[in-house]
């Protein structure tokens, strides 16, 4: 008789929701003081959300620990490494926008050797250059020359 009335209230609690109850306190009895508190991170079953689900604390680090690794992932070697023709560009143009007028100066002193240069060329292949000539006409090119090596060498 008393089996049958432990049977029925057993039923019983069961109906009203009294598994859950008990199930759900088991859980909260079971977890020790580092899982209840969330500093407990298992490091090898990080998409296994079964086993802290009932812990807001360890649920948003659980979650933030996916997101993690789906970008490390998704970057195996870096966004810098996947994306590299993004990443040259943006440095490269940082760089050429810092350093604007350095490079203004150099291209200004680059593009005197080119003009002096070709004055030399033309004139040669126009006339028939004498020494003093071909002298006078190689002195600029040496001079700026030398300026662009200074200002690449200062600079």
């Amino acid at each position: 008789m008393e089996d049958l009335k432990a049977k029925l209230k057993a039923g019983k609690n069961e109906k009203s929701e009294g598994y859950q109850k008990f199930a759900a306190a088991q859980f909260y009895e079971n977890l020790t003081k580092e899982q209840y508190a969330g500093a407990y991170r298992p490091r090898l079953s990080i998409f296994n959300s079964a086993k802290d689900a009932l812990n807001p604390a360890v649920n948003t680090e659980t979650l933030r620990n996916r997101l993690w690794v789906i970008d490390h992932y998704r970057f195996r070697y870096g966004a810098a490494h996947t994306y590299w023709l993004h990443t040259l560009l943006a440095k490269g143009g940082a760089k050429l926008y810092k350093y604007k007028f350095n490079y203004a100066l150099k291209a200004v002193l680059a593009y005197q050797v080119y003009a002096h240069y070709q004055t030399l060329k033309r004139m040669d292949e126009i006339t028939f250059l004498t020494g003093p000539q071909r002298g006078q006409l190689t002195l600029p090119i040496a001079a700026s020359s030398g300026a662009l090596a200074a200002a690449c060498l200062l600079i």
